[in-house]
């Protein structure tokens, strides 16, 4: 049986390398900023350099009215259409 991770520790981005320098799992893929903000002495990260890029999704509560998300997403729509 695998371990069970505390649901407040399932979604931070620190939990990859965490889990494996833990030996919970012995593999993984990430994104490539990982490694420059969550750098661990007991992982390696190996780039893969054949794959296509990944597209990054910016994503909001579907019910959020707060200004500053709505702004924010569109000058991501800005940035993206230009």
């Amino acid at each position: 049986m695998g371990h069970a991770l505390a649901p407040a520790r399932r979604y931070r981005p620190s939990w990859m390398p965490e889990q494996c320098a833990a030996g919970y799992c012995g593999i993984a893929t990430t994104a490539e900023s990982v490694p420059q903000f969550y750098a661990h002495p007991g992982v390696r990260y190996v780039a893969i350099e054949d794959l296509a890029p990944t597209h990054v999704l910016l994503c909001a509560r579907a019910d959020d009215t707060n200004p500053a998300v709505a702004a924010f997403e569109q000058l991501v729509s800005e940035i993206v259409d230009t």
